[in-house]
């Protein structure tokens, strides 16, 4: 990969993230305005429901209300996928807009493949562990 490629992979990314924050702080301001709380409203996952193991995914609401909450911990123990994610793209975009800032070009992180190989790999030792320790011991962490 030659480094005019990254910059502009770098930036497109960068630039989406921007973008992204934007269309969340205002789906929290319409909800705000609305006075609906999103994480009151309770949708079972159709996996557990039918087969009474968790999915890859299940934890992953609890896990952003309690992050929103300010509980890492519970966070981590619902779903770490979410503490992983915004903890990648929180120091992405940080350290992306100081270098912008200083520097005047586009040389803070750089996200490497190693970034993406991880995730599939969380959300997979999540998945078992929960179920391990559901089928095993009985033990329900959601």
């Amino acid at each position: 990969m030659t480094n005019s490629k990254e910059f502009s992979e770098e930036k497109i990314l960068y630039i989406m993230g921007w973008i992204s924050i934007f269309f969340i702080l205002i789906f929290f301001l319409i909800l705000h305005i609305l006075n609906f709380d999103i994480f009151n409203v309770n949708i079972p996952c159709a996996i557990y429901e039918k087969t009474g193991y968790y999915c890859p995914g299940c934890g992953m609401t609890r896990a952003i209300k309690a992050l929103l909450s300010g509980d890492i911990l519970a966070s981590l123990k619902y779903h770490p996928i979410v503490v992983y994610l915004i903890g990648i793209g929180s120091i992405f975009m940080i350290l992306n807009t100081i270098s912008l800032i200083s520097k005047k070009d586009f040389s803070g992180m750089r996200l490497k493949n190693c970034f993406i190989l991880i995730i599939p790999i969380i959300i997979a030792v999540q998945w078992v562990i929960k179920n391990a320790l559901l089928i095993i011991w009985g033990i329900r962490i959601i």
